[in-house]
């Protein structure tokens, strides 16, 4: 199994984090990869982490698990089911 770790950036809404880290996780160019939305409502996850001191929550996407946990900071954390490939970025 191949994990990405990765952390929202400043000014980066917790979809668009991960969105890259997936992106990264795949190798892959967001705009080539099946929609997230298709996964998870934006809006929804991003209401979920949006001023709030903790919270997780983990579904799937195309043969990845995906976990956001935010406590100081909000993590994303992208593991490979199925078929491995992809890259792993570093904490």
């Amino acid at each position: 199994m191949i994990e990405t770790r990765s952390s929202a950036v400043d000014g980066e809404t917790v979809y668009e984090a991960v969105v890259r880290a997936l992106s990264i996780a795949t190798n892959a160019d967001p705009a080539q990869q099946r929609p997230l939305y298709a996964a998870v409502d934006p809006e929804a996850l991003d209401a979920l982490f949006d001023g709030r001191a903790g919270g997780r929550i983990v579904f799937e996407h195309m043969d990845h698990r995906i976990v956001v946990d935010s406590a100081d900071e909000t993590r994303v954390l992208v593991e490979a089911r199925g078929k491995e490939s992809g890259a792993t970025e570093p904490e």
